[in-house]
């Protein structure tokens, strides 16, 4: 009974923090900004970068599952998918088409 106890009260907490800690839309958004373009001198590389993250910020997608959070955001032709879970975003890969 003892065991049982702990393992709820354990399972308890370890729900709590997840929910406390859930990334929102805006962690999301400043890990955007993080998101380093490849260092170039060449304008044009510059300019394609800067334009592929302007599109993944405005086709964001932010859906909330009150423990985890998921986005997804174009760039290019890829989409790709992002898992927030205890307050770190971790990506997910390609989104596959059905």
């Amino acid at each position: 009974m003892k065991k049982f106890v702990i393992l709820t009260l354990v399972l308890v907490l370890l729900l709590g923090v997840a929910l406390a800690t859930r990334p929102d839309r805006a962690s999301f958004e400043r890990r955007l900004g993080t998101i380093e373009a490849p260092a170039s001198d060449d304008l044009a590389a510059r300019a394609s970068a800067a334009l592929l993250h302007l599109q993944a910020g405005l086709s964001m997608e932010y859906a909330d599952h009150n423990l985890w959070a998921v986005a997804e955001i174009s760039q290019g032709s890829r989409r790709l998918r992002y898992l927030g879970v205890f307050g770190v975003w971790i990506p997910l890969g390609e989104v596959r088409e059905r």
